[in-house]
């Protein structure tokens, strides 16, 4: 369901919303989510009671955080610096005064916000007609899988603090965006859940090469960025790429917006996003690529050249033609080295 909690605050945090917000609403009902199912039906339900700080409550304590010190904070400072013109104009356009807005601190800021997410009719009708199926419950971390008005599958990523489970909005937001459900130890049924695709497994080049594979099947742009070596990471983040990065941050909304609908973010979230994280969410633009997909999936294993702590790998793609691929050795674990590849392709 798009108004999931993680995916409905990203979503409207860009901007600010309408409404008073409720310091005296109820307070956390955290007291009965003592599994997913619980933790997923208070989050319904403060949401269509429209109990801002208790669905503010639902989130985990690093999501929390996340938007009273980015959102909440950031609009605080933009009221400070705000002319009384200006401030008495947002101040009609939220349905409050000048005195009561310039009063707010970060997180009011972020309860006042949740007022407009609770009151979008459409995102309402959407949440009461979306049932409970599943959860999928590592140790501390689990997957709540819901069934929305549509017929299709929603998940939400929730993390157990205390005894008690709660959203966690970005781990929620990478599920929506396709990436790998990543749990913790046993879980229920007692099947044991596969490691996160980090290059765990990755100590042959074949490994590296079938992990990689792994990954764009599962859409996971964070398990990709996982397979590759440290110096190329560096290169995609630094130098000349960070000013590339400058440079895209700096671009007009309407010729961001296409390409970031790709990615799965904001221009919002873009501009305070730091590089490895835009550069994984680029990476989402990849792994979803019908054409590139096709390839990888269909490309078959046929050997490798290991020299020390380098190597090239041999795979053959669906059409018959060889692939090139330059691994490194790092820490015991082989990753992709984007440079050499790239060199092995010219």
């Amino acid at each position: 369901m798009r108004c999931t909690i993680a995916s409905a605050l990203l979503l409207t945090l860009a901007a600010l919303g309408c409404g008073k917000s409720d310091s005296s609403s109820s307070s956390s009902s955290s007291s009965s989510q003592k599994t997913p199912e619980e933790a997923w039906k208070a989050m319904r339900e403060a949401y269509l009671a429209k109990d801002v700080r208790a669905l503010l409550d639902t989130l985990c304590a690093a999501s929390r955080k996340d938007l009273i010190e980015t959102v909440g904070k950031e609009n605080v400072e933009r009221v400070a610096k705000s002319s009384p013109e200006e401030i008495t104009a947002l101040a009609q356009k939220l349905g409050t005064t000048s005195g009561e807005l310039k009063s707010l601190d970060a997180e009011g800021f972020v309860l006042l916000i949740l007022k407009q997410v609770t009151s979008d009719e459409g995102e309402r009708k959407k949440l009461e007609g979306t049932k409970w199926k599943e959860a999928r419950v590592g140790v501390n971390k689990a997957v709540a899988v819901t069934i929305g008005p549509d017929g299709k599958e929603e998940k939400d990523a929730l993390v157990k603090e205390g005894g008690t489970w709660k959203v966690d909005k970005k781990e929620t937001e990478r599920l929506q965006n396709g990436g790998a459900e990543e749990l913790d130890g046993p879980v229920a049924g007692g099947t044991t859940t596969p490691p996160p695709s980090t290059g765990m497994t990755q100590k042959t080049p074949e490994e590296a090469w079938r992990a990689m594979v792994g990954v764009i099947r599962s859409r996971d742009s964070k398990g990709l960025w996982a397979c590759i070596s440290r110096k190329s990471q560096k290169a995609m983040t630094e130098g000349d790429a960070a000013k590339q990065i400058e440079q895209l941050k700096g671009l007009p909304d309407e010729q961001l917006e296409p390409v970031l609908k790709e990615w799965g973010i904001t221009v919002r979230e873009l501009r305070r996003m730091t590089n490895e994280e835009i550069v994984i969410a680029s990476l989402a633009a990849v792994i979803n690529d019908e054409k590139m997909r096709e390839e990888a999936l269909g490309s078959t294993w046929k050997g490798a050249t290991v020299n020390g702590d380098t190597a090239v790998a041999t795979t053959v793609k669906p059409d018959g033609k060889e692939e090139k691929t330059a691994l490194v050795r790092e820490d015991g674990t082989w990753k992709v080295d984007m440079e050499e590849t790239q060199k092995l392709k010219d």
